[in-house]
């Protein structure tokens, strides 16, 4: 599944533009000018005043969204997720890979984001695409959070697949042979950004 990808300042550099404060209100401004759309009441959620959970539509390009919980009164990005809809002949479908996901470290926001990626994850990008991949380079961070994802999915009966996309081949992926494959999925060699992630909510 994923290369990993350690080195920080290519971390640093994606997350610039959340992580400095200056950044973030442009951000914040670029989203807010963009048409969002709220779905709190699509995920059943509801949070504070002044705060919002938005979903903005190709601002960047015409395959792409963006999920963020903003306040209004401060005028910034709490929580960011970037997905991507791919196109993918051997899945003969178009499935949601996140290729950002960021939260805010401060800690008087842990309430408001604390579960929100697991929820966004199972209740909003699954239930809306059907199924959703691995993208193919991960920080450490990014191969815990997919490594939990899957457990996740297992528990909650939804399929899950080790992807080889050259290939197009699918292996089926329970608790036992996630755990056997574990080492052989993530890898910091370059052939590892192959080998994807799906979970979907039907057999493929």
């Amino acid at each position: 599944m994923p290369q990993l990808y350690l080195n920080r300042k290519d971390i640093k550099h994606d997350f610039k533009k959340l992580m400095q404060i200056r950044m973030n209100h442009d951000l914040y401004h670029k989203l807010m000018d963009s048409l969002p759309v709220s779905i709190l009441t699509k995920l059943g959620l509801s949070i504070l005043e002044g705060f919002d959970l938005i979903r903005v539509d190709e601002r960047e390009a015409d395959n792409t969204f963006e999920i963020a919980l903003i306040s209004k009164t401060e005028e910034k990005v709490i929580y960011y997720n970037k997905v991507i809809i791919v196109n993918d002949v051997f899945l003969n479908s178009r499935p949601a890979t996140q290729i950002l996901l960021w939260r805010t470290v401060d800690p008087k926001y842990k309430g408001l984001t604390a579960g929100l990626a697991e929820k966004i994850f199972f209740e909003y990008i699954i239930e809306t695409y059907d199924i959703i991949m691995s993208d193919n380079i991960q920080t450490e961070q990014g191969m815990f959070f997919w490594q939990t994802r899957l457990l996740q999915a297992i528990d909650k009966g939804l399929f899950t697949y080790l992807y080889d996309y050259i290939n197009g081949n699918l292996f089926r992926l329970n608790r036992q042979t996630l755990e056997e494959k574990n080492e052989e999925i993530w890898g910091e060699e370059e052939d590892y950004q192959y080998q994807l992630a799906v979970i979907s909510k039907f057999c493929i």
